[in-house]
């Protein structure tokens, strides 16, 4: 998008992103008195177009030589034609070079998104006869969306009943199919029929964690805390500013001391458990800052774009591949692969698992290890281990005797983590499933 048209039309596009703000586009432009006017339809048009498909704000400055104090003639005319074609809005009023013998207002600020500019300058200097433009912007962070997640409710739920009508459930229409999928697409509905009664699949709102240590007199003593500040504020007396940085430290103080006797005790409590102790460790150690992203587009479009680049990176590396070795005029063989023959007593083969197998698989899940798709959690799965481990013995024994691996085991909810540099652009991202 950045260079020199054929007619003289200088142009310079930069993709800005400051920290986790939204991006936003930047374009320098210059066009001397020789570039024809046309430059705006045929040069400026193409690259504001392409620039536009990313959605994000857009700011173009520069010297386009074009006088707006004077409408009524061609260049100036072009211009403001040009930017109610594409919805522009021109924000500097002043004149920007300023003579002897003329005032005229050269340089310009055009862009779509007039809302987050703030304020705008011209500067006079010294180093060159045109004026400074300066627009400054509102690049607030916007109130970040609640966060709701999707889980399963366990408020109602009562384990004897569930297992009693689990035991009740006729598992044997899973016997009924031969093929892997089938099977597991029965044991799924029957399963999820049961378990749907007993702990519905709910979305919950995400709250901020409450500090556990903090207790009732601590509470009523931040209550007076923030009661003598409000006074404070109201009659801007010395003796009550005074009595507020009194209860502003005892609160600090006594937080401190309740954090740190809940440490010692959990600590204490947990010796001998290794995941807790290392999770209440983690707890008093400062945090690296993982504020929210913010994207320009809706969330369903970043979504879908995310899951697009993460499913094609193998085929797009293959096609890499492949150009990589046409440009080095590698030509790969083809000949036909013909596999070593090896004896039967050495040959690798799936072999039917058992009950017993599965069960110590089963049992060995780990309580908090977080659920699949399907939103059920390890220790439900334990809990009716006796009746659902023939179901999905036979389902394994089915998917090794068809050479099927059921498509709703590669489903996994993926997460993408930034790396460096721009969030919103997909490859600056890693799954992590």
């Amino acid at each position: 998008m950045s260079y020199i048209s054929s007619t003289g039309l200088h142009q310079l596009w930069l993709k800005v992103q400051v920290k986790n703000f939204k991006s936003f586009i930047v374009c320098t432009a210059y066009r001397t008195d020789d570039v024809p006017v046309t430059c705006f339809e045929t040069d400026f048009s193409f690259t504001l177009t392409s620039a536009m498909s990313f959605n994000v704000p857009i700011f173009i400055l520069g010297d386009l030589n074009c006088n707006l104090l004077q409408h009524n003639e061609p260049e100036p005319k072009a211009l403001l034609d040009f930017c109610n074609c594409f919805n522009l809005i021109q924000v500097i009023n002043q004149p920007t070079r300023i003579s002897e013998l003329s005032t005229s207002l050269l340089d310009v600020i055009l862009t779509n998104s007039k809302d987050l500019i703030t304020e705008t300058k011209v500067v006079p200097h010294s180093i060159s006869d045109h004026d400074l433009i300066i627009a400054t912007l509102y690049l607030k962070k916007p109130r970040p969306k609640p966060t709701y997640i999707t889980t399963r409710s366990f408020k109602n739920y009562n384990k004897e009943a569930f297992l009693e009508d689990i035991s009740n459930t006729p598992w044997s229409v899973i016997d009924i199919f031969d093929d892997a999928e089938d099977k597991l697409n029965a044991f799924n509905a029957l399963f999820n029929q049961v378990l749907d009664q007993h702990a519905p699949v709910k979305t919950v709102k995400v709250r901020t964690r409450s500090c556990p240590f903090i207790n009732d007199n601590i509470r009523a003593l931040m209550k007076t805390r923030d009661h003598w500040h409000k006074l404070a504020r109201r009659t801007n007396d010395p003796a009550i500013w005074s009595g507020y940085r009194n209860f502003r430290r005892e609160v600090k103080w006594e937080l401190r001391l309740a954090q740190k006797t809940f440490l010692e005790d959990q600590i204490r409590q947990n010796a001998n458990d290794a995941n807790t102790m290392w999770k209440t460790i983690r707890s008093c150690i400062p945090k690296k800052s993982a504020s929210t992203k913010c994207f320009c587009k809706d969330d369903k479009t970043i979504a879908n774009e995310f899951n697009q680049f993460f499913t094609s990176v193998g085929k797009t590396t293959l096609e890499k591949i492949k150009s990589l070795a046409d440009e080095c005029g590698y030509t790969p063989s083809h000949a036909s692969f013909v596999p070593i023959q090896y004896p039967l007593s050495e040959q690798f083969t799936f072999g039917d698992v058992t009950y017993c197998e599965v069960e110590r698989v089963v049992k060995s899940l780990a309580n908090n290890k977080a659920p699949g798709t399907d939103k059920i959690p390890s220790r439900v799965t334990k809990e009716s281990a006796p009746v659902i481990i023939p179901s999905i013995t036979s389902i394994i024994n089915s998917s090794f005797n068809c050479g099927v691996f059921p498509s709703v085991w590669k489903t996994a909810e993926v997460c993408p983590i930034p790396k460096d540099g721009d969030h919103e652009v997909t490859s600056n991202n890693r799954p992590i499933s």
